[in-house]
């Protein structure tokens, strides 16, 4: 009688890639990266990373961001013909303050941002292009192409620093006058910058893997969800200064 040996499985096994793995395969692989988080997604490390750094960040840029919105407030109070000795302690009460809930504020702000986008492009993903992507795979995808995002803030930060300002982008609007700094067309082109474009386009691959989808079909649903988005900040910012 012949001996029977157990059929062996010669299918090659993907190896996973770890954290800084898919981070750098972002930038550079995002297929192959988002092919690792399809199959083994992972979201807390890489979001608590990317709170820290920008709490890091806005650490750093804590004196240009309270001193642009001590501007805007005395602006305001400016406007609303408040005498100046009141001025004078609303903004000092308003800088105290700014100071002490600038970090804790931001780092919640970005988690609840990261929920609430990922459930975002669950629907359109799913309900909208009929794919098969899960929460959780999308709650990744999302996470590792907000740092995309953050490398652009990093790249400004000496100009942020430099020239005392956050109005530092990548985009037509830089060729604008300054004049126009409150213009709704000012501030849609100055969304419309070279990081945020990438964001769209290594989203979309980041979707179309995760929900079993063409990328063709996908990026133009990602792209007008951002135009919209675009347009409505511009307009409200336009608004409301």
């Amino acid at each position: 009688m012949s001996e029977q040996h157990p059929a062996i499985d010669n299918t090659p096994v993907e190896k996973e890639i770890n954290f800084l793995g898919r981070l750098v395969g972002v930038f550079t692989s995002p297929g192959a990266a988002f092919q690792s988080i399809a199959r083994k997604p992972g979201w807390v490390i890489p979001l608590l990373v990317l709170i820290a750094l920008n709490l890091g960040y806005m650490f750093v840029l804590q004196p240009v961001l309270v001193n642009e919105q001590q501007q805007k407030t005395k602006q305001s109070l400016e406007e609303k013909n408040v005498d100046s000795e009141q001025q004078e302690v609303i903004l000092t009460q308003s800088a105290k303050w700014m100071k002490i809930t600038m970090l804790p504020i931001g780092a919640i702000s970005m988690f609840i941002v990261v929920l609430i986008t990922a459930g975002v492009w669950l629907f359109f993903s799913n309900t909208v292009l009929g794919g098969t992507a899960n929460y959780k795979q999308l709650l990744s995808v999302v996470t590792y192409t907000s740092y995309i995002g953050f490398v652009g803030q990093l790249i400004k930060l000496p100009i942020n620093l430099t020239q005392e300002t956050m109005n530092v982008h990548f985009s037509l609007a830089t060729f604008m006058s300054d004049d126009l700094l409150k213009t709704f067309l000012y501030k849609f082109l100055a969304s419309v910058e070279l990081f945020n474009i990438w964001t769209v386009i290594a989203l979309s691959i980041g979707i179309a893997v995760v929900a079993k989808l063409n990328t063709k079909k996908v990026w133009p649903v990602v792209a007008i969800v951002y135009l919209v988005f675009f347009v409505g900040s511009a307009a409200l910012g336009s608004k409301f200064g």
